[in-house]
């Protein structure tokens, strides 16, 4: 169970992107996915798609979808009772997280961190055509790679880590495996009116656990 509530936090948390000073006016699709072996089975070493995310975003705001992995994946239970929305004002610095119940909106509010790399590494891969370098950050005692690139029109990092760096590709095992140069129309990108209940990221936590 805490192995599991370890993947949640770094789920919520890992793909929302804070934006940095850019000059582009492109709209981005970016579509992630999280993989790793059952959290629920020790034992377990088959890869499986955990999560899947999309990130609509410009230069302005920025809109995160979160959607069910694998069928044999253990979060999809847990997803298909909730409806979860990332907002990113890049003007404001604000980070706005809602997640629907079908009984229930509970929200947190955060402005974006600004966290830096505990080391800048030259080691290099390349993901989806883009050279990427790794940078480590530490988040409460765990180490966190975050692979970035230079090479995209837009700058953003993850809400803890990697905003002035480059665009991140993968960070906690969700990586990045399409990038469409478009928005679909039915994509608002613009925080909704009814935001439910404001909540602190522990008692979301607490939520989504159960609790």
């Amino acid at each position: 169970m805490t192995h599991l509530k370890s993947v949640l936090t770094l789920a919520l948390v890992g793909l929302l992107l804070v934006g940095c000073n850019n000059s582009t006016s492109e709209n981005y699709t970016i579509h992630y996915e999280m993989r790793g072996t059952n959290p629920m089975d020790p034992n377990s070493t088959e890869e499986m798609t955990l999560l899947r995310r999309k990130l609509y975003v410009n230069k302005d705001f920025g809109v995160i979808l979160t959607y069910p992995g694998d069928e044999e994946s253990p979060f999809n239970m847990g997803l298909a009772q909730i409806e979860e929305f990332g907002y990113l004002d890049f003007k404001t610095q604000t980070m706005t997280n809602v997640h629907k119940w079908p009984t229930e909106t509970l929200t947190t509010v955060e402005q974006f961190s600004d966290n830096k790399p505990k080391t800048l590494t030259e080691e290099t891969r390349t993901i989806l055509g883009y050279n990427c370098k790794k940078a480590l950050y530490d988040m409460n005692g765990r180490e966190i790679e975050v692979w970035y690139t230079t090479d995209f029109p837009l700058k953003h990092g993850t809400i803890y880590f990697g905003a002035d760096l480059g665009f991140v590709l993968n960070m906690a095992q969700f990586e990045a495996v399409k990038i469409d140069n478009s928005i679909p129309k039915e994509i608002q990108m613009k925080l909704p009116e009814n935001l439910g209940k404001i909540v602190t990221h522990d008692e979301l936590m607490k939520k989504m656990m159960g609790g």
